[in-house]
């Protein structure tokens, strides 16, 4: 009867402890309201969300003026005097690399965001089994 009972109070006490130590994330609201697993996982998932969110927007504005430069560059180019225009056109081509790499890291960052959600139940659910077969083990005495 004590190792029947015993289990799913290892669980739990496991799934609650593991998503406490994993649930903060930084600039988020960390009060303490949700007091279960996963009210704090649903908190800690709106919360990655409002971070993508909000370094979406930020980084769709400094793309923005990237872009701005490129532009005022490319007016420049047009009426620059020939020895001008090498020069002004090499620094069109370094903003232009940039905006490209920073648009790159900005879907990878992005994508790990997203993601970051399922991660979060993958290791939940494998820690949850990993548990479930040592108690298993203790309970057929291996």
């Amino acid at each position: 009867m004590f190792k029947t009972r015993l289990l799913p109070v290892l669980v739990v006490s496991t799934l609650c402890g593991f998503s406490a130590a994993h649930a903060q994330t930084t600039n988020c609201n960390t009060s303490k309201s949700g007091t279960d697993a996963i009210d704090r996982l649903s908190q800690r998932e709106n919360c990655l969300n409002d971070r993508a969110r909000n370094w979406q927007q930020k980084s769709q504005a400094e793309q923005q003026a990237r872009q701005q430069r490129i532009d005022n560059l490319r007016n420049k180019y047009e009426n620059a005097p020939a020895n001008e225009k090498e020069r002004i056109a090499k620094q069109m081509q370094n903003e232009q690399n940039k905006l490209t790499s920073w648009k790159q890291k900005q879907s990878e960052q992005l994508n790990k965001w997203r993601n970051a959600p399922s991660d979060q139940r993958q290791r939940v659910n494998n820690l949850a089994n990993k548990t479930r077969g040592d108690f298993n083990n203790f309970l057929n005495g291996n």
